[in-house]
């Protein structure tokens, strides 16, 4: 994986002397199999007009080339499969960033995170025993990201959350949980909301007491 890295940084070098000169990398994203082999990355530039771009690459025969070179995969599919072996509960969030942040902060809590976006196969959690966390991006992309993610996973999934951060709508239009972090919340506050968030599976818990 390093090997691979460094071959791609030598390459994304090259592009933002020539053709994306002026524009500034902020991240580059590996895509692993069952194996935790990487199949493609995924790579984030910011443009000089404010826009993202995010191209993929894969490695072939030593080679970087410019393209995704076989179908998408959800992020961090490794260490998803061995969360959910695991019980872990799963955090889908829109972005791979999002998805490292909370990895970091919740490695040691019960919860693993990926993103599914672009992901057609989802065969992965059909399966009533794995717990599903959603927290969206504010805006109208966010709700669609999680309205889709509702319709692809809640009939087939054991327990369903879908999470609103405390402050977040505040913080503007498409704005994420790392932002929110960035805000000045913390790892507790990251867990009570996880926490609080209704499993919306559980009859019992959408019952409303004296």
């Amino acid at each position: 994986l390093d090997e691979e890295k460094d071959l791609l940084k030598e390459f994304i070098d090259k592009q933002l002397k020539s053709f994306r000169k002026g524009q500034k990398l902020l991240g580059i994203f590996p895509f692993v199999d069952e194996n935790n082999i990487p199949l493609y990355y995924k790579v984030k530039f910011l443009k000089e007009d404010g826009k993202k771009e995010t191209p993929y690459y894969h490695i072939e025969n030593g080679k970087v080339i410019n393209s995704r070179g076989s179908s998408e995969v959800i992020y961090n599919k490794y260490n998803v499969i061995n969360g959910i072996a695991n019980k872990k509960s799963v955090v889908i969030v829109e972005g791979e960033k999002d998805a490292n942040t909370i990895n970091n902060l919740l490695r040691t809590s019960g919860y693993v995170a990926t993103s599914i976006k672009g992901c057609k196969d989802l065969e992965l959690f059909k399966n009533n025993k794995v717990k599903i966390v959603v927290i969206g991006d504010t805006g109208e992309a966010g709700d669609k990201y999680v309205n889709y993610v509702k319709k692809e996973l809640f009939p087939y999934v054991g327990s369903f959350k879908i999470v609103t951060l405390p402050g977040l709508k505040r913080l503007g239009n498409n704005k994420d949980v790392t932002d929110w972090l960035d805000a000045g919340n913390t790892k507790d506050n990251l867990l009570a909301a996880l926490k609080r968030s209704l499993d919306l599976k559980n009859i019992k818990e959408l019952q409303q007491d004296n």
